[in-house]
C-alpha cells in the first residue's frame, strides 16, 4: 500500500497554516461571543405594559387583639384524671365456620393485660 501525501507549495506549511486559522477563528468566534453576552439588556419587565404584569399584594400584618380569651369556668362532674380505656373485646364472628375448616386458638386472646400473653413481641 502507497500512502499519498497531500502537501502544499512548501511541503509541511500547509498544516500549519490550517491549524493557525481554525485556531484564530475559534478565538475570534468566542471572543465574539462573549462580547455579545456582556451588552446590557434592558429588563423584561420594563418593557412589558403595566396591564399585562400580573401581580399579587399580600399583607403579612396580623391584627391585634383587643382583649384576651376569657378562660372557661370549671364545672363540677369534670375530673382532672381521665378515664381508663376499656379492654378490648374480641367481637363474635358474623357467621359460623364452615364444617371441616380447622379454627385457630389465639393465645392472647381473652388476657385483660396487654403484653402478659405466652410469647409477647421483642421489646424495640
Amino acid at each position: 500500500m502507497t500512502a499519498i501525501a497531500i502537501e502544499g507549495r512548501n511541503g509541511r506549511g500547509a498544516p500549519r497554516r490550517r491549524r493557525a486559522a481554525i485556531l484564530a477563528g475559534s478565538l475570534l468566534l468566542h471572543v465574539g461571543l462573549l462580547a455579545w453576552l456582556a451588552l446590557p439588556v434592558p429588563p423584561l419587565v420594563e418593557t412589558l405594559i403595566p396591564d399585562e404584569q400580573h401581580t399579587i399584594t399580600l399583607e403579612l400584618n396580623r391584627p391585634v387583639r383587643a382583649e384576651r380569651p376569657k378562660p372557661r369556668p370549671a364545672t363540677a362532674s369534670a375530673s382532672p384524671l381521665p378515664a381508663a380505656p376499656a379492654p378490648i373485646q374480641p367481637r363474635p364472628p358474623a357467621r359460623p365456620a364452615p364444617a371441616g375448616v380447622p379454627t385457630l386458638d389465639v393465645p392472647g386472646a381473652g388476657q385483660t393485660k396487654p403484653g402478659t400473653a405466652i410469647r409477647p413481641a421483642p421489646l424495640p
